[in-house]
């Protein structure tokens, strides 16, 4: 699959390195996920109080999906990540950096008053193309 990262000219770079204006995928399968969140195999919610722990627990969540479609995160071309507080960005964007490091998906950040379930602190959906 051939992944192009789109960098307009008349438009300023992204405001930070964790995403892409946009990605423009040649000759691929879509794969839409849906929300995930920091849930553990019994369905228990993972990390609760703590933005990093339920991060990194949805990001591994989305690998799992990902890898059950034969994808991996490098090819994730969108997602869409809810917090409950802006309060969380920092501590979301540097665990996320840790998974996405190359090719950044496009992305967009939605802060929504609850998600869930109250414990939740973050939701992440995402768009693949293999």
């Amino acid at each position: 699959m051939e992944k192009t990262i789109l960098k307009p000219k008349n438009l300023p770079p992204p405001t930070a390195p964790y995403y892409s204006w946009g990605v423009k995928v040649k000759d691929a399968t879509l794969l839409f996920l849906s929300g995930v969140t920091a849930l553990d195999a019994d369905g228990k919610i993972m990390g609760v109080g703590d933005i990093e722990a339920q991060t990194r627990k949805t990001l591994e969540n989305l690998k799992v999906l990902l890898k059950e479609a034969g994808a991996t995160l490098q090819d994730v071309i969108k997602v869409t990540v809810y917090l409950t507080s802006m309060d969380h960005l920092d501590a979301q964007l540097k665990v996320r950096s840790e998974y996405f490091k190359e090719k950044q998906p496009a992305s967009t950040l939605v802060v929504a008053k609850s998600l869930f379930r109250p414990e939740c602190l973050i939701e992440i959906e995402a768009i693949a193309a293999i």
